[in-house]
């Protein structure tokens, strides 16, 4: 588990969507994922700051020779650096404060924030970023003599590996203006102003969420009353089944805070019914066998040619530098996706495949005849 500060830069635009999301029980868990990119980022900090780099995983390693690249064009670009800040905490007066991964201030007078995603999940945009606009304007207040800004965001693993936008000191100081307005509203009338939203994903209060957790109890009724669900109205099994995503969230919550509970010993086996047991991976070669077994079985019992998958090919020639547009269309056309059919709710994008019975119905009711 992890505490990041209350109005930091990363979750000022989910205060701005769910005021309430600020008050309550707060539970910070960092997923699997973000863990790795929290790892790729200490890698990209001592990359910055020229300290030895030379262990990280194999997968790292390109992105890490990209963000030098971009790192060196950057100071190219502004003709030097008068300023330079790598992880460093920039605080304000008023409650914000936040650590860029990247912050700096060129030779050219223009001030420079760098962000970094190792997700592939969402195209993060840099344009319109809350996020990137708090550094910016924690930025200004220790150089208020900036009066443009260069905002970055770098997720390597994503095209366009890199996003650039620029904007002013007066659509920063814009932004400090709806930043007191966010707060004062969160602080005040947003007490318990709930929206429900992508942004749930990074809450920190999903465990004291009403529109969470309610759905969650309902559905434990449902189990723990062992009801058939044959047996209940069409509209309870439409809302259970609208229920999934939210129940899910909480679900896997309650797992990590489990688990993060049992690794520190404030939670035992015996009050929450879980363990920790070790486990082993699935089978793989020791390292430098594959000689040995072909010595003893032949190439072709050890040696298994396969073809790379779309995305394995697309990651291979992007490390390449040769992933162009051309490149792009001339592996989509080789490419066929098996068509399939999915649920999803009716807001989701895409036209609903079968026919319903309002297809049969005639204006007085009766069913039509069909042949």
């Amino acid at each position: 588990m992890t505490t990041h500060a209350k109005y930091s830069p990363s979750a000022l635009s989910r205060i701005e969507q769910c005021p309430a999301s600020i008050h309550g029980r707060h539970i910070d868990i960092e997923s699997e994922y973000a863990s790795e990119g929290t790892e790729f980022a200490e890698w990209c900090e001592k990359a910055a700051k020229s300290e030895d780099w030379t262990g990280a995983t194999e997968e790292f390693q390109p992105y890490l020779d990209l963000y030098l690249e971009l790192l060196v064009a950057i100071e190219n670009k502004h003709g030097g650096l008068v300023a330079e800040y790598v992880e460093e905490r920039l605080p304000n007066e008023d409650g914000f404060s936040g650590t860029p991964d990247y912050a700096a201030v060129g030779a050219d007078g223009v001030g420079i924030i760098l962000d970094i995603k190792y997700g592939t999940g969402i195209q993060v945009a840099a344009e319109g970023n809350m996020q990137l606009l708090s550094y910016a304007a924690l930025l200004l207040e220790s150089h208020p003599e900036l009066k443009e800004f260069t905002l970055i965001i770098f997720q390597p693993r994503l095209d366009p590996q890199i996003q650039e936008v620029e904007v002013s000191k007066d659509e920063i100081e814009e932004f400090v203006a709806r930043r007191h307005r966010i707060k004062e509203f969160a602080e005040g009338e947003g007490f318990d102003v709930f929206n429900d939203g992508d942004h749930c994903q990074f809450c920190p209060r999903l465990m004291d969420c009403p529109l969470k957790v309610e759905p969650t109890r309902d559905i434990i009724e449902v189990a723990d009353n062992e009801t058939d669900l044959v047996t209940l109205r069409p509209e309870e099994i439409y809302r259970i089944a609208a229920m999934e995503s939210k129940v899910k969230e909480v679900f896997r919550d309650a797992k990590a805070i489990i688990e993060a509970g049992l690794k520190d010993g404030s939670i035992t086996p015996e009050e929450s019914g879980f363990k920790l047991v070790g486990t082993l991976g699935n089978r793989a070669w020791d390292d430098g066998v594959g000689q040995d077994l072909v010595d003893r079985y032949g190439k072709e019992a050890v040696i298994v040619e396969k073809l790379a998958s779309p995305n394995q090919l697309e990651t291979a020639v992007r490390k390449t530098g040769q992933l162009t547009a051309d490149e792009k269309d001339f592996i989509a056309g080789k490419v066929v996706r098996k068509p399939g059919i999915k649920l999803v709710p009716i807001s989701h994008k895409g036209q609903h495949l079968f026919a319903d019975r309002n297809d049969f119905e005639t204006e007085t009711g009766d069913i039509k005849s069909v042949n």
